[in-house]
Order: structure tokens, then C-alpha cells, then sequence
């Protein structure tokens, strides 16, 4: 009886800890931005070094999302 009690209360309980991730600033340390190139046949892989940015995302309202990036 007490664990079908439990069970109940967890599944009521779940949507509270099933929400969206917010961001609103890259760390470069932990970020990469690559990039493929291909000319004349031969496909090139490569990625920025240095780069800052920042994103605005709230999943509330996802159409609303802005993305700034800085490349030097």
C-alpha cells in the first residue's frame, strides 16, 4: 500500500522537475564553434579559437530566442 502511495506521489510530482534548461552566456572554455569547408572536391574541418557570445532562450517562449556571436 505505501508503495503504490509513493508511486503516485512521484508521478504527480515529476512535471515539477521536468523543465527546460535556461542559457543566457556562452563559456568559451566549455563551447565550440567548427566549421566544414569544401573546394574542388577536398572537405577541410576547422574551428574558431577565440569567439564570446551570448544567448537569450526562454523556453516559454522559444520564438523570442536571440543568439550574439563575436568572432575576432
Amino acid at each position: 500500500m505505501n508503495k503504490k502511495i509513493l508511486g503516485a506521489c512521484l508521478l504527480a510530482f515529476s512535471p515539477l522537475w521536468a523543465h527546460a534548461a535556461t542559457f543566457d552566456k556562452f563559456v568559451p572554455a566549455d563551447s565550440k564553434i567548427g566549421f566544414t569547408y569544401s573546394q574542388m572536391g577536398v572537405s577541410l574541418d576547422g574551428e574558431f579559437k577565440k569567439f564570446d557570445g551570448t544567448l537569450s532562450f526562454d523556453p516559454a517562449n522559444a520564438e523570442a530566442a536571440k543568439v550574439t556571436l563575436s568572432v575576432p
